[in-house]
């Protein structure tokens, strides 16, 4: 894979991570049926997201362990989506403290600036 493939997708991965974040600060400001809406609509995007970020994984990773990576990311990803099922506000503030913290983990390993160069 070329560079300017990589950038292309290291660059929309990130552009996706933007939208899921507004996503949930928008789910944090509504209550009631608009949230549970809005939280639906966030597990759509994050489902998308995550079929996406799991088939380009391994073209960003060339290395023996990008398919233990692989296996550990998507179950990760499992895990978030199904703290995003949590109806109560308490449990929802820790799904999205959980998919902030994932998705920063992301930002600073295989979507960090350099990575490729």
């Amino acid at each position: 894979m070329n560079m300017l493939d990589r950038d292309k997708i290291v660059d929309s991965l990130l552009e996706q991570h933007a939208a899921l974040r507004r996503s949930m600060q928008r789910c944090e400001q509504l209550s009631g049926d608009d949230q549970a809406d809005a939280v639906d609509d966030l597990r759509c995007a994050l489902d998308a997201h995550n079929r996406y970020e799991e088939r380009m994984l391994r073209q960003l990773l060339h290395e023996p362990a990008v398919d233990r990576l692989s296996i550990d990311h998507a179950a990760e990803h499992v895990a978030l989506n199904d703290q995003l099922q949590a109806t109560n506000d308490a449990a929802l503030r820790v799904a999205f403290a959980h998919l902030r913290t994932h998705l920063e983990a992301e930002e600073r390993s295989f979507l960090s600036a350099g990575l490729y160069d």
